[in-house]
C-alpha cells in the first residue's frame, strides 16, 4: 500500500512539473512533429444493462480483464465496424492526474504514431463511473497470443524474420517517439502489450504504467527506464522468432540470429535511436505483403486455436482479480 501511495505522489509531482513547463511554451504532450495530432476531447455516455454504451456501441463480448481496467469487443454503429473499448473504473484507478483523469489517457490522447495504437475516442460513463477510450479491433489480438499461433504452426524463423522484421520495426519507432517526443516510459511493454491488426502491423499499446521519464519514481531503479522498455520490446521480437527463455543458450558466433541476440545482451546505454540505426533493423528486408496462403493458414490457426479447450487460455487469458471492475465482477457473479 505504501508504495503504490509512493507511486501516485511520484507521478502526481512530474505531471504537475510537465504542466508547469507546458504553460511555458514547452510542449510535452502534443508536438508539432507530423504523427502528432490535435488533443481529443471528452464526452459523456451511459452504459444500459447489457453494456451496451448509448445508441452507439453495441456490446459484443469480454476479451480480456486486469485488476483496473477491461477490454471488451463492441459493434460501432456510426463506422459500422468492430472496435474495442477499454474501461477504467474510478474506483480501482491508482494513478491519477491533477485534473482527475487516469494517466493512461492522458498519455493515450495527446500524440499519434504509426507504430502506436491509435486512440479514436475518449469518454466517461456517467452513470459507471468508468473512463473509456476506443481503439481500432486487432483481428490477430496480442503479440504473446500471435507467438504462440505461429509456433503451433511451426512456421520456420526465417519466414517469421522476413515477413515481419520491418513491421515490428515500426512499433520500436513508436516506442522511440514515446520516449523523445512524448517525454514518458512506457513502463510494460510485453507481448500482452503489443497488437496485430489483420494486416499484419504491429502497435505498442496500453498506456496504464507509463511514468514521465524525469519522475523521481526512476531513481531507485539501476536501469534507464528507456533501455528497460527497449530490452522488453526486442525480447518481444525474439519470442516471434521462437527463442522463449532460452536466449542464453544460444552460441554468439554460431547461430542465425546471434546479432539480434547480442543486441539484447549488449543493451545497457544505448538509446532507440541507436538501436534503430543498427544493421538489423536498419536493413531489415523490405516490407512486403506475406502470401495469401500464409495469411490463409494464419486465420485457420487461429480459429484452430480459439476452439481448442486445451489451447484456447493461451489465446486468451482470463485474468482474475480481486479488485474487478463492477461489470466484469456481476459476470463473473452471473
Amino acid at each position: 500500500m505504501c508504495y503504490r501511495l509512493l507511486h501516485a505522489l511520484l507521478i502526481l509531482f512530474a505531471f504537475s512539473a510537465s504542466v508547469q513547463s507546458s504553460a511555458l511554451g514547452k510542449q510535452v504532450f502534443v508536438t508539432d512533429e507530423p504523427e502528432s495530432q490535435a488533443v481529443l476531447g471528452f464526452y459523456n455516455i451511459t452504459m444500459d444493462t447489457e453494456h451496451n454504451l448509448g445508441e452507439r456501441f453495441k456490446f459484443i463480448k469480454y476479451l480480456n480483464r486486469g485488476a483496473e481496467a477491461s477490454a471488451s469487443l463492441y459493434m460501432d454503429n456510426v463506422a459500422k465496424s468492430k472496435v474495442v473499448i477499454k474501461l477504467m473504473s474510478t474506483k480501482n484507478q491508482d494513478v491519477w492526474t491533477t485534473d482527475g483523469k487516469p494517466m493512461e489517457i492522458l498519455v493515450a490522447r495527446h500524440f499519434q504514431h504509426p507504430g502506436l495504437i491509435k486512440i479514436q475516442e475518449t469518454f466517461f460513463v456517467e452513470n459507471k463511473g468508468y473512463w473509456g477510450l476506443v481503439i481500432p479491433w486487432m483481428e490477430f489480438g496480442a503479440l504473446s497470443s500471435f507467438s504462440t499461433l505461429i509456433h503451433l504452426l511451426e512456421i520456420p524463423p526465417s519466414d517469421v524474420d522476413r515477413f515481419f522484421r520491418a513491421r515490428f520495426r515500426n512499433a520500436l519507432q513508436g516506442l522511440a517517439f514515446l520516449h523523445s517526443k512524448v517525454k514518458f516510459c512506457h513502463n510494460d511493454v510485453k507481448g500482452s502489450n503489443i497488437l496485430v491488426s489483420g494486416d499484419l502491423e504491429f502497435d505498442l499499446a496500453d498506456y496504464g504504467r507509463s511514468i514521465p521519464i524525469d519522475s523521481m519514481f526512476w531513481d531507485r531503479f539501476p536501469m534507464d527506464c528507456k533501455v528497460s522498455d527497449a530490452k522488453s520490446m526486442i525480447r518481444a521480437y525474439l519470442i516471434l522468432l521462437g527463442f522463449g527463455t532460452t536466449l542464453d543458450l544460444f552460441d554468439d558466433d554460431s547461430h542465425e540470429y546471434s546479432e539480434i541476440i547480442n543486441m539484447y545482451w549488449d543493451l545497457k546505454g544505448s538509446s532507440l535511436k541507436t538501436i534503430l540505426a543498427h544493421p538489423f533493423w536498419k536493413n531489415a528486408p523490405p516490407e512486403t505483403h506475406p502470401p495469401e496462403d500464409f495469411i490463409k493458414e494464419l486465420y485457420l490457426g487461429q480459429a484452430q486455436l480459439k476452439n481448442d479447450k486445451r489451447l484456447k487460455r493461451l489465446w486468451s487469458p482470463d485474468y482474475e482479480s480481486e479488485s474487478c471492475l463492477e461489470l466484469h465482477c456481476e459476470e463473473s457473479q452471473g
